[in-house]
């Protein structure tokens, strides 16, 4: 009897060992063509393009806004990760705006808006980043990379930058929702910037198991 238990026993650690491993993340992005993104036509756009020699997405500096836009399936609305790198090139405003989905809902995270060092989400009960809760000020320089990670749960969006957390939302009870104007054409999953140029890198999605 006993030599039956050990086998049994470890087929249940296996079992066990494979149920906790993580969703594999998704690329949004290969490095080689847009892929399922399309370019914003806002008129007095920027070129968006991908540099060959290192496979970064550019997004050339707009009047004001230039933008990229996911047109296929976006995988969740919630219990969901996305993380990526961007890089201020050159501009003083935001280098990163990033659309994403929050159930039925859409908001924005910013990085370095209005004049280049805010950070938030746009919009909470109809105020943007500037002006609720989760605003905060950071210093960005030019041609650094930046790891960007936003967290959507059923509950809160959390969000890192050099893996430090700057925002973290409990949004039970709040209207989420896009800041009136051309960055709603950004819906449902978007990059855009500001008088800026900017590049991004690795690119990715993950799904999280449900109340994570």
């Amino acid at each position: 009897m006993i030599h039956r238990l050990v086998p049994l026993a470890l087929l249940s650690l296996t079992t066990l060992t494979l149920a906790a491993e993580p969703p594999a993340p998704i690329s949004l992005f290969d490095g080689k063509t847009l892929g399922k993104w399309e370019a914003v036509r806002f008129g007095g756009e920027g070129n968006v393009w991908i540099d060959e020699a290192t496979g970064d997405l550019r997004l050339d500096q707009g009047e004001p806004l230039t933008a990229v836009v996911w047109k296929g399936e976006v995988p969740a609305t919630s219990n969901y990760e996305i993380s990526l790198e961007a890089k201020k090139v050159n501009g003083d405003d935001f280098f990163l705006a990033l659309t994403l989905p929050v159930k039925d809902s859409h908001c924005t995270f910013v990085c370095g808006g209005w004049g280049g060092g805010l950070v938030g989400i746009s919009s909470i009960n109809g105020m943007d980043a500037s002006e609720n809760e989760t605003a905060s000020v950071e210093s960005f320089e030019n041609g650094v990379w930046y790891p960007v990670k936003v967290r959507v749960t059923d509950r809160f969006i959390t969000c890192w930058i050099g893996g430090r957390e700057v925002v973290s939302l409990n949004y039970e009870g709040a209207k989420i929702d896009m800041r009136p104007g051309d960055i709603e054409m950004c819906v449902p999953l978007g990059l855009a910037t500001y008088q800026t140029w900017a590049a991004y890198r690795n690119f990715r999605w993950t799904n999280l198991p449900k109340n994570n």
